[in-house]
């Protein structure tokens, strides 16, 4: 006995895998004798549009089809462009209307056909073919076709008019009539045995759809990865369509063999790929005319999406080749010494790894400052993502001289020596940690604006001894690279020491050297005791371990202060060292701080995968390394 309720269609016309609602409904219009008119306002929805259902059903259009066809509704919503909302296309939300997609310009809902799938479905379409990133047959192996080859006009195989053609898979546009002037007739033509490219069984444009098809075919929760990997491939394939007309002849071997597998003719002109310009599509038809004038035909979508698929996973021989052509082509004009800042700007909507790779391919040819403030010189770029707050924190964790043990690492040793001079180490050291403040700051806190934060107030000076003095003529990514990595080690583990409070603590008139403890020590040794002299210079130490920076000489100080200083530092005896380290650490605890003397960020020996330091902890032994 049959179980249809009496609203039920008598006749049953499932939905195909993958169909698209409007294929089906005209299928079934068809099934049925009818329009796709007349099968709404029999099921109950005389206001209803097509196109609209297309895009997205309403509670009550998805009652009324599952009412009459038995079909789910959740199958029904499935057939819509809504299941692929952000995602493959952008619904406007409160109207059923197309805005612009996550990729490609294409806001139009018109479809591209396959030939060989309407003959083996009699005329029936997926939804997939409504999609931008639709460009071919997998199944068929062929370049799916944007226009109907008489008209060339995108056609519509799937809307039924009692005034149009009744045919499976024939075109419903309209052209002129050349035996009556200045009326249309309908244009008829046989979709299903147009014309349509073949394409090569292992090429790489066959490899790209079936990559994106299984972009598309993720579970819900996969799909911000998925769009991610879409947008990656939307940015190096609309380049390489602005490659082909401003940088084609320089183009590796590997873009015409993909233009050959679509095709060889390749259309031109097109639109740029990146919405920034939208020009209407020239062809050999005089009466083509083009409703969506900012799409793309399919040879366009076609090799953008199998070279970008190329540039971006890799494995091709050619691969890196083609990445370097189409980022030199996304501003051929340009010099080798291009601002970061504009590249970082015109990739910004590229997505984290391929925004990093873009950004390290630029890296030897910018300033040591965007270097620094992408981290362009790490395994890791990233845009500047520190807001003037977290550089005022950064500030607290940094003395205004890089630690010790660092600044020789960082030292190059074959320029100790500068044109038969000493180097400033101490200004090296200056800018070094004033550079430390420089990665992902902000526009509005730039290096001379920041570099005061420690007390640095020669800024540009510290700067100049680093890049010109100590690293002049030699390749900056080493310095660029490990101060990168060391200021985002800081802001992730932070530090035991706050530099800030210290340099605001201590001076040359707070800071304590207990006399008694000092005359035992002199007693202990049989040293001479030294007069005010030895008391500044030790002083002058005793600040140096606990803001590590080297204060100014105290007012009177004789002309030979700073070499007695320099001298001290490198020479004073062990048991004088211990003395002023716990000297320092009583000063500390006078001042409630509960910080050890010294502390220098982790060696290489505690650095993590990625480079960066682990959490810091500890202190240096007093006589380890000069402060």
């Amino acid at each position: 006995m049959s179980t249809w309720t009496p609203d039920r269609i008598p006749i049953a016309h499932p939905p195909l895998p993958g169909e698209a609602l409007d294929s089906w409904i005209s299928s079934y219009a068809r099934r049925l004798r009818t329009t796709n008119r007349g099968f709404l306002h029999h099921i109950g929805l005389p206001a209803a549009r097509v196109d609209h259902m297309l895009l997205r059903l309403t509670e009550p259009e998805a009652q009324a089809l599952h009412k009459s066809t038995g079909v789910p509704a959740e199958v029904l919503q499935a057939m819509t462009l809504d299941s692929y909302d952000a995602f493959a296309v952008n619904i406007a939300p409160g109207r059923r209307q197309l805005e612009r997609p996550p990729a490609w310009a294409f806001r139009s809902s018109r479809t591209r056909y396959c030939p060989a799938c309407l003959r083996v479905n009699d005329g029936r379409g997926v939804l997939l073919w409504r999609l931008p990133w639709a460009f071919a047959c997998t199944e068929h192996q062929l370049l799916l076709a944007d226009f109907c080859p008489t008209c060339g006009r995108p056609p519509h195989p799937w809307k039924i008019d009692f005034k149009g053609p009744r045919d499976v898979g024939a075109c419903t546009r309209d052209r002129p009539d050349p035996a009556a002037k200045g009326r249309q007739r309908p244009c008829a033509t046989d979709l299903l045995h147009a014309p349509a490219i073949p394409l090569p069984p292992d090429g790489l444009v066959l490899r790209a759809q079936q990559r994106v098809a299984g972009l598309l075919a993720v579970a819900p929760d996969e799909r911000p990865q998925a769009l991610v990997e879409l947008r990656q491939l939307y940015a190096l394939a609309w380049r390489v369509l602005r490659g082909l007309q401003t940088n084609r002849d320089q183009a590796p071997d590997l873009v015409h063999t993909v233009l050959e597998e679509c095709g060889g003719m390749f259309p031109f002109p097109f639109p740029d790929g990146s919405g920034q310009a939208a020009h209407r599509l020239s062809g050999n038809s005089g009466s083509r005319r083009h409703e969506d004038a900012a799409s793309l035909q399919t040879p366009h979508v076609a090799a953008g999406t199998a070279l970008a698929h190329v540039a971006l996973r890799g494995g091709h021989p050619e691969h890196q080749r083609l990445f370097e052509w189409i980022v030199r082509s996304d501003h051929p004009s340009a010099a080798r010494d291009l601002n970061l800042g504009q590249v970082a700007l015109r990739w910004r909507d590229s997505g984290p790894d391929l925004f990093a790779r873009v950004i390290s391919h630029q890296d030897p040819h910018t300033l040591l400052h965007n270097r620094l403030r992408y981290a362009s010189a790490t395994p890791t770029p990233r845009r500047p993502d520190r807001s003037k707050a977290d550089i005022h924190r950064r500030a607290t964790m940094i003395p205004a001289m890089l630690w010790p043990g660092w600044a020789l690492r960082l030292l190059p040793a074959d320029r100790l020596r500068s044109q038969g001079r000493a180097v400033r180490v101490d200004a090296f050291r200056h800018g070094c940690s004033g550079l430390l403040l420089v990665p992902g700051e902000p526009a509005e806190l730039p290096y001379v604006r920041a570099a005061p934060l420690l007390g640095n107030v020669r800024a540009n000076r510290d700067r100049e001894s680093v890049e010109q003095r100590v690293y002049g003529g030699r390749d900056l990514t080493p310095l660029a690279s490990t101060l990168a990595q060391l200021a985002r080690a800081l802001d992730e583990h932070g530090s035991p020491i706050d530099y800030a409070r210290r340099r605001a603590t201590f001076t040359e008139t707070t800071v304590e050297l207990n006399p008694d403890a000092y005359r035992r020590l002199i007693l202990q040794h049989g040293w001479l005791a030294g007069g005010e002299h030895r008391q500044q210079v030790m002083r002058w130490y005793l600040l140096l371990l606990l803001t590590g920076h080297s204060p100014p000489a105290p007012r009177g100080a004789a002309t030979r202060f700073a070499w007695s200083c320099t001298e001290f530092r490198y020479r004073a005896p062990l048991p004088l060292r211990a003395f002023l380290y716990e000297q320092a650490e009583q000063n500390l605890a006078a001042h409630g701080i509960d910080e050890p003397v010294t502390w220098e960020p982790p060696p290489t020996g505690s650095v993590t995968s990625t480079g960066q330091a682990s959490h810091p902890s500890g202190s240096m032994p007093p006589g380890s390394v000069p402060p």
